[in-house]
């Protein structure tokens, strides 16, 4: 038997994990894919967190009854990567048993049977791998579910799960979907399965027809959503401290205002400016034009003075010291007339 699948890159996304994935079911539900094959193929997708995740949205939601009856090749394969399969499938378990509470709540029972499937699956699988690494950290859930700490709280209080479903997924934990008839109890219907933030820690549904077409849609849009968070862990830190993340909201809202207002008056001057400039041209123009008038007036009376001057007789010390000659010696005549009628007066009088 010829190898079909293609082989697994070492820096796979989680969107190509779940396409390969699918190819994968494919080619064991026809027979072109060998038991080996496919065990290489798992193994090599769940060495990696993201190869891991798009391995069991791919794998637990499918609509074929594959998943429902896990091959000695799929466990095995799933064996050699422990830490990685134990978280997802701990999470996968409980948070499928917490959607099925959510969707009957909201009476969406087809969405509830797939929640449903996937947390039989999830179980199964589990009981299957008997891994130590499992136990370890369904206890550590289950701690979480009974108080203020663990090591999974944050887990909970992201999701923000109430009593009744940490109460359901702590009944999970302790056995309830833990027996040997877990893979016979998987119903029909949708399925959800849970990995971290969109697709690690967020839901990939399927449709009840498993309509490729509208599957890859989805997955183009929340593939590079995915691809950013990872880029970026520093949001994930924020989504995880609601209060910094309000805060820096709140601080990101006053910047962006204060410049929109530094942007307003920018503009508001600019356009006062420009609405100004024809005005002060104006201004500056009639300025103009009253300064070259004054500057041609002012030249003109300037030649009207000279003029009146040349005409004056010129003005000497010798001539003024002559004028002031003249004035007193007819001073002088008139003392003397005035003198003359005083003494006619004085001698008048006398004569009488």
């Amino acid at each position: 038997m010829s190898n079909v699948l293609p082989s697994v890159p070492a820096d796979i996304s989680f969107q190509q994990a779940i396409e390969l994935t699918q190819s994968l079911v494919s080619c064991l539900e026809q027979g072109t894919a060998s038991d080996a094959e496919a065990a290489r193929t798992i193994a090599a997708l769940v060495q990696t967190v993201d190869g891991a995740r798009g391995f069991f949205v791919g794998y637990l939601t499918d609509d074929r009854s594959l998943a429902d009856h896990p091959s000695t090749a799929v466990v095995q394969a799933l064996r050699t990567s422990p830490e990685v399969v134990s978280d997802l499938l701990v999470k996968n378990l409980a948070m499928s048993t917490a959607m099925a509470i959510a969707h009957r709540r909201n009476e969406n029972l087809e969405m509830a049977a797939g929640s449903d499937r996937v947390r039989s699956r999830s179980a199964h699988l589990m009981m299957q791998l008997q891994l130590p690494e499992i136990e370890q950290k369904a206890q550590q859930l289950r701690a979480a579910t009974e108080s203020a700490d663990g090591e999974y709280l944050d887990f909970l209080n992201r999701w923000k799960y109430d009593a009744e479903q940490r109460e359901a997924i702590r009944e999970a934990i302790d056995g309830e979907y833990f027996d040997d008839g877990a893979a016979a109890a998987v119903s029909a219907g949708n399925g959800a399965v849970w990995g971290d933030r969109l697709g690690r820690e967020g839901p990939v549904w399927r449709t009840d027809s498993g309509d490729r077409a509208a599957e890859s849609f989805w997955g183009s849009i929340f593939a590079p959503i995915q691809q950013w968070f990872d880029q970026h862990p520093w949001l994930e830190w924020l989504l995880q401290h609601p209060l910094w993340l309000v805060g820096l909201l709140l601080l990101g809202i006053f910047l962006f205002a204060g410049l929109i207002q530094a942007i307003g008056r920018l503009t508001e001057n600019i356009w006062l400016t420009l609405l100004l400039l024809p005005f002060r041209l104006a201004m500056v123009l009639f300025g103009g034009i009253v300064w070259i008038g004054r500057l041609l007036l002012g030249g003109k009376r300037s030649s009207e003075g000279r003029s009146i001057a040349a005409a004056m007789p010129e003005t000497t010390p010798e001539h003024r010291l002559q004028a002031l000659l003249d004035r007193l010696d007819a001073i002088r005549l008139e003392e003397e007339a005035l003198l003359k009628e005083v003494k006619e007066i004085l001698a008048a009088k006398e004569g009488k």
